[in-house]
């Protein structure tokens, strides 16, 4: 396992694109958060995943497991077993990206990892890590897929770069800034991007141009974000896709996460494929109150 510092320069994405080309990713996400006084209003961590895929059916619901914590998230999938993001009831939030410079056959070589009760990593997490640094620590049969995680807490925030092979890179920040969305962006990790695509570069970019002119941000300031939309429609941060089977924005999951009292929830989501421009928008969740 390696930590490394925060080093998500544009030139260094740049030059990944010119060495590896360019794909269409199937399925993105943008992920983003702050931590810390010098850059959440009042102290605490705020974290962001805009859920980009195909249109799907999606539910927002709480898991109350027997053994373990509680959590709200949203599912989808056949069975509405997978969850794409989520908070649990000691405040560790998740979300993941596609490892998308990453071809399809060598993201899906290993299989994904399953838990006894069928989790996957994302899952397991809320279930039976308190905090960003539990998380960490899971043993390595748990990164073996290549993908992204964002974690936040009260105190810290990370992404783990999930590479093929197993190996992890991991950023770490307790008073700072992350963001991420579907290439490998840590030096040690550039080796890994197969192919970036066009609009994860141009998410990247901006989400890095909007976290990086302002310096202390409020959970209004993240809504705002994921809802920018200017680079069209297969590119933005808030992707509307130029046809109804193009990849789209399906769901906003924000949480602010004080130092006390309970996280605060920001959802704004499509739960049928045809909700496009109709979409549920549920705020303020106070987390403590549903779990």
């Amino acid at each position: 396992m390696k930590i490394m510092p925060i080093k998500m320069k544009r030139l260094t994405t740049i030059i990944g694109i010119f060495v590896f080309g360019f794909i269409t990713v199937a399925s993105a996400c943008t992920l983003f958060a702050a931590t810390g006084i010098d850059h959440v209003v009042n102290g605490g961590t705020i974290m962001a995943k805009n859920r980009d895929e195909k249109p799907m059916p999606q539910i927002l619901k709480i898991v109350k497991p027997v053994a373990g914590y509680s959590y709200y998230g949203i599912f989808s999938g056949k069975k509405m077993s997978f969850c794409a993001a989520g908070i649990n009831e000691k405040g560790l939030a998740v979300g993941n990206s596609t490892a998308g410079s990453v071809s399809r056959t060598e993201r899906l070589s290993k299989g994904v990892y399953r838990s006894k009760e069928g989790l996957r990593t994302g899952e397991y997490m809320l279930r039976y890590c308190a905090s960003v640094d539990e998380a960490l620590v899971l043993p390595e049969e748990f990164w073996h897929e290549p993908i992204n995680f964002i974690l936040a807490d009260k105190d810290k925030i990370a992404y783990v770069e999930i590479l093929p092979g197993g190996e992890k890179s991991i950023t770490v920040q307790t008073n700072g800034v992350l963001y991420h969305t579907n290439h490998y962006v840590n030096a040690d990790s550039l080796w890994a991007n197969e192919k970036i695509g066009k609009s994860s570069l141009t998410r990247y970019n901006r989400i890095e141009e909007l976290m990086t002119e302002q310096k202390i941000f409020s959970l209004n300031e993240f809504i705002q974000f994921s809802e920018d939309r200017n680079a069209g429609p297969n590119d933005s941060i808030y992707r509307v896709g130029n046809n109804d089977t193009s990849t789209q924005t399906l769901a906003n999951f924000i949480v602010f996460i004080p130092k006390q009292g309970s996280s605060v929830l920001y959802v704004k989501y499509r739960q049928n494929p045809e909700d496009k421009g109709a979409e549920k928008v549920l705020y303020p969740i106070m987390v403590n109150n549903i779990l």
